[in-house]
């Protein structure tokens, strides 16, 4: 059995069961284990409602990097993640250890949260993103492969996607980064690439991570980016600058991925946040689109029809030969700003998208056709734009929302980040001693199978 797992430099193999066999809940906690609503978590040893609560949070931490990857988590059948509390008395220091190996040919991988309720929060979500990156990894290998060494994505990589998850991270690694960059004391894609192992605790280095996937992220084709790292960790290669520039920018030089990271880095000073892909352009580019000039489509529309509609003042014209056209170009339009966007406002386009095919359904089908075919009627066109409308609206309001947090974060960025643990700053902007991240390596590489 291959077996890798690492935490503070101790690596230890975590698995002595058979794969699939349920951890056994600490002693002194009561709670029931908890199976995750899609199965593929499995968390044990705090009360029920705890564990509950820590499978609904890998939930979304699974969710998030899966809308970045952009294709499922590979999960085999009956295969689990599993999490597992344990406290121990004589011992009140905390420790994260996370820890997989190939058990009956089959991907098992662990959790495991000692003294949680002194655990840094970041150093549990850190361990998750490294165990569910290496099932895409896992995933491409050979049986051959997985039973040699198990593949890993290294710690920069975990550790970004971890720390570019949630906006008040991304919104205090962003404020450190630039605060560095602007004191000439950034760190370079080049060196962050080469931090294959990183320690718990709060750094730095951790921040250049996460802005440094969060900069990757928003690249072009950026899932075939990370997937083309999971296909090289699978095969046991390194993900060096020159080869990521390659994948980025069709050139393996290192320096024209510098450029893209220092120009990213520069933006940070006066970047609009996209707060977590929701953004006021998205809302001012379909309103635009919903104030309708047929002729700026080239289309004659009948003499009694207004030169400028709006989406409601187009039902009043479902059944002219015109809307046909008008109603079909309009809908491509529409569509075509979701592409690219965030699933939230692709959703908003698609419900005015059908909207305006039922509105060319509906004009190009006779007054016979509307009967016995499933063609919207007047009511039915009404009933989609005020679905549409709704969801319009439900998009504004957590764009808003989301206005008034980030402006909640600056506040406390100004008050020195002291409101939330997890925004502060004076913990995080602090670099890692050359020699004890060398010791930290060296140990972890001494005691790697």
């Amino acid at each position: 059995m291959a077996v890798a797992a690492a935490c503070a430099g101790l690596v230890v193999p975590l698995f002595s069961a058979r794969a699939g066999d349920p951890p056994v809940p600490a002693a002194n906690t009561p709670g029931a284990t908890i199976i995750s609503t899609s199965h593929r978590f499995l968390v044990s040893g705090m009360s029920s409602a705890e564990n509950a609560a820590l499978a609904t949070a890998a939930e979304d931490v699974a969710d998030r990097i899966e809308s970045v990857m952009g294709r499922r988590m590979p999960f085999q059948r009956g295969q689990t993640l599993q999490l597992s509390v344990r406290y121990q008395e004589d011992n009140p220091r905390s420790q994260v250890i996370k820890a997989q190996g190939w058990v009956d040919r089959q991907l098992a991988q662990k959790l495991v949260i000692i003294n949680p309720a002194t655990a840094d929060q970041e150093d549990i979500l850190e361990g998750l993103c490294w165990l569910m990156l290496n099932s895409y990894v896992v995933g491409r290998q050979t049986f051959e492969e997985r039973t040699t060494r198990l593949g890993t994505v290294p710690d920069w990589l975990s550790v970004g996607f971890a720390q570019s998850m949630y906006l008040s991270l991304r919104a205090r690694n962003s404020h450190v980064v630039l605060r560095r960059w602007q004191r000439d004391e950034s760190v370079a894609l080049t060196d962050i690439m080469v931090l294959e192992y990183l320690p718990e605790g709060r750094w730095a280095e951790k921040a250049f991570c996460g802005v440094a996937v969060d900069c990757l992220a928003e690249q072009p084709r950026a899932g075939e980016v990370f997937g083309a790292m999971m296909e090289r960790r699978a095969r046991g290669g390194k993900i060096s600058a020159d080869w990521l520039a390659e994948v980025v920018t069709g050139q393996p030089k290192a320096r024209d991925l510098e450029k893209i990271w220092d120009l990213w880095i520069a933006q940070q000073s006066n970047v609009k946040r996209q707060l977590g892909g929701i953004t006021e352009e998205d809302i001012a580019a379909l309103r635009a689109q919903m104030t309708v000039r047929p002729e700026e489509f080239g289309i004659v529309a009948a003499t009694n029809a207004p030169s400028e509609m709006d989406f409601a003042e187009l039902v009043e014209y479902r059944g002219e030969p015109w809307m046909v056209s008008l109603a079909a170009v309009l809908s491509l339009k529409v569509k075509g700003l979701g592409l690219g966007a965030s699933p939230e406002f692709r959703r908003v386009t698609n419900l005015y998208g059908e909207f305006l095919d039922g509105l060319a359904q509906h004009a190009a089908a006779g007054w016979f056709s509307r009967l016995v075919r499933n063609v919207p009627s007047r009511r039915g066109l009404e009933r989609l734009l005020a679905s549409a409308d709704e969801g319009l609206e439900v998009y504004r309001q957590e764009l808003k929302a989301r206005e008034e947090y980030v402006t909640d974060v600056e506040r406390e960025s100004r008050g020195g980040w002291m409101a939330s643990d997890t925004n502060e700053i004076a913990r995080m902007d602090r670099t890692i001693p050359r020699s004890d991240l060398q010791r930290y390596v060296d140990e972890i590489e001494k005691q790697i199978p």
